[in-house]
């Protein structure tokens, strides 16, 4: 299938297209996380968070340790939850405190999973 160009700007003589696909599947909405975990900057802390991130699909971070902040990028929010984030957080002896409001998209988990 091929992708429809839109035509987004013409410069000089230079034209740059905008490729679009549009499939109602594979639209998702990227949502912004702010966390605030104090004593992140001590110690081997975000090392141990680098390698808790690993094991989350889809996400992107940036740590900004003056701050002890950790701003998150989250492609699909079905995937993650509140409980999951504070876990990770849980993991390497850190409370994990979200700043301003949780989006909506992302569920507040539990530790129990439906079986049946």
């Amino acid at each position: 299938m091929n992708a429809p160009w839109f035509p987004l700007l013409s410069l000089g003589g230079s034209r740059f297209f905008l490729a679009s696909q549009v499939r109602s599947d594979s639209l998702t909405r990227m949502i912004e996380l702010e966390v605030y975990a104090c004593g992140l900057r001590d110690g081997d802390n975000v090392l141990q968070l680098q390698s808790q991130m690993d094991v989350m699909p889809r996400i992107r971070y940036k740590v900004d340790v003056r701050h002890d902040l950790v701003y998150f990028e989250i492609d699909n929010p079905a995937e993650v939850t509140q409980r999951s984030i504070t876990k990770m957080f849980e993991a390497i002896g850190l409370e994990a405190r979200f700043v301003g409001q949780i989006p909506p998209e992302i569920e507040l988990g539990s530790d129990t999973i439906r079986l049946v």
